[in-house]
């Protein structure tokens, strides 16, 4: 017994790296929710959570909190601004469709089905935007740009990416009972679990922008 545990804790066993990996996505996640409360500090957060999860994922990540921290510094500039235009765009979408689902008429149903449908890809495309930030160097205008023909150039994937990013709000709207019975898992790895899989899932397109710049 105590020969199997020593076999299970040595660092290069497959259990053991699991959990490790599992422990870093709960340390991950608190250290995205605290640093992320403030309404500018999204961006910069949600970008040194992308930069973690890229050095995970080739396991080159030097400890959790020192490379989020690193990131988080080295991003400020650049995530206060992706933060602004985070709560701008979705801040008017959002106010729209509240005044729009007040409205009567048929104008008034299409415009608010064009809010949605805009929601909806500009979700796509800030996921292609943190993931570049997290990878490469631009200016927050070439993000958005590089992020958006990403985002069509490769819809089904996109609308994969998609389905993982509002799993759990679309679970809270429509089940709030389901997220009340995981709310704990939620606020340990919620976050820091959908950007990995969402990380992993643009990896192959990274690894092709990586080629060609």
């Amino acid at each position: 017994m105590a020969a199997d545990m020593k076999e299970i804790l040595k660092p290069d066993n497959k259990v053991a790296v699991i959990l490790t990996k599992i422990c870093d996505l709960a340390i991950l996640n608190i250290l995205w929710l605290l640093t992320g409360i403030f309404v500018v500090t999204i961006g910069p957060s949600t970008v040194a959570l992308y930069t973690v999860i890229e050095k995970m994922r080739s396991d080159t990540v030097q400890g959790i909190a020192k490379t989020y921290f690193k990131a988080f510094r080295e991003s400020l500039k650049t995530g206060v601004c992706l933060s602004l235009v985070f709560w701008l765009f979705f801040g008017i979408l959002s106010a729209d469709m509240y005044l729009l689902h007040r409205a009567s008429g048929g104008a008034g149903a299409v415009m608010y089905g064009v809010c949605a449908a805009l929601i909806v890809f500009g979700i796509m495309v800030f996921v292609y935007t943190f993931e570049l930030a997290s990878v490469f160097e631009n200016t927050v205008k070439g993000y958005f740009i590089a992020a958006f023909k990403l985002t069509i150039c490769n819809l089904p994937l996109s609308i994969l990416v998609l389905a993982v990013n509002i799993f759990i709000p679309v679970l809270f709207v429509t089940a709030p009972g389901v997220i009340a019975r995981f709310v704990v898992f939620i606020l340990i790895f919620g976050g820091s679990s959908v950007a990995y899989v969402s990380s992993y899932l643009l990896g192959g397109v990274m690894e092709e922008l990586k080629v060609k710049s």
